[in-house]
């Protein structure tokens, strides 16, 4: 892909203090090129460096990225399942979706447990909801439902092509650069986005500008310094080499979204996402597949979850 009259990589400082100083964690080849993830000494913030220049970032992630499907709600069998009633349960509870009702009775207890895993905003009627890199428009379309307006935002036009198919208000471009005025929205949500930009300090202070006082901030990222990454090393699959340029830990995210002007920082973890791919088990694969699900729910519930999700708040 790389040649070497015209290179696709390029070096990166620390986005959060600058510093130059750092130590490779781990090294990816790429062609001729090689693309690795350090880790700041300054300020521990992990990164990618090298990383694909912005003009040539698109050409990794190619046409298969499940972004570019057209979105679609979920089927009548899948809203009946109790795995969806129970989430539409927690949502009522515990997130502001009173309309949705509450089709599964177990004590209030139990779902303000299981509310800790879900990456879901508080409802606000008569308010507007931003995703900034939000694909086709899959969670976009989701919300909709639930009676959010809303606005997406994504920098691959052909993503943003198939989320309008399906009658989405998508933009093309990147947040710090949109023509979106002061204070337009109650919420803006980064569903696994914040890792794809190229400075997450310039982009959190856009979102900033742009929500309303006392509007939400909804970041969901993997969390690279939970066990799993411990455990798998490079082969962790969340790594997602070199789509990723940024790699969260929790004290690194919540300086950067504090060091942006946001308060009532709060954070969580999920079980959710990417692990490793089993074939690495061999035969042993479908033992290990229900163990690797068992880990990260325990992970998640001690404190150590694959993702993190974090709520802040413009004062």
């Amino acid at each position: 892909m790389a040649s070497a009259s015209a290179p696709l990589f390029e070096e990166a400082s620390c986005d959060a203090c600058g510093g130059a100083a750092r130590d490779q964690l781990y090294a990816f080849p790429f062609d001729s090129e090689t693309a690795a993830i350090v880790r700041c000494k300054d300020c521990g913030l992990t990164f990618s460096s090298p990383r694909p220049k912005p003009e040539a970032l698109g050409g990794f992630y190619g046409s298969g990225y499940y972004s570019f499907r057209k979105p679609s709600l979920p089927n009548a069998e899948a809203q009946s399942s109790f795995k969806e009633r129970l989430r539409r349960t927690i949502m009522a509870r515990h997130f502001g979706y009173a309309h949705l009702g509450e089709p599964v009775a177990l004590p209030r207890f139990a779902t303000a447990f299981l509310a800790r895993f879900l990456v879901m905003p508080h409802f606000r009627s008569d308010a507007k909801l931003l995703d900034v890199g939000c694909g086709s428009g899959e969670r976009m379309l989701e919300l909709q439902s639930f009676g959010w307006t809303v606005q997406g935002l994504e920098f691959s036009e052909e993503a943003a092509n198939a989320g309008r198919e399906a009658g989405l208000s998508i933009d093309i471009g990147d947040l710090e650069q949109a023509s979106y005025g002061p204070e337009t929205f109650s919420m803006i949500a980064f569903y696994h986005s914040l890792e794809h930009v190229y400075s997450p300090s310039s982009t959190l202070a856009a979102a900033h500008k742009l929500l309303k006082s006392g509007g939400e901030l909804l970041v969901a990222v993997p969390n690279f310094g939970s066990g799993e990454r411990k455990l798998f090393g490079k082969n962790w699959g969340w790594l997602q080499m070199p789509t990723h340029l940024y790699h969260f830990d929790k004290p690194a995210l919540e300086r950067l979204v504090a060091a942006a002007g946001f308060v009532d920082v709060h954070t969580q973890y999920s079980f959710h996402g990417y692990s490793v791919d089993t074939g690495i088990f061999g035969v042993f694969r479908r033992v290990a597949e229900p163990l690797l699900k068992i880990f990260a729910l325990g992970s998640a519930m001690l404190g150590d979850g694959k993702a993190l999700t974090l709520t802040a708040r413009k004062p």
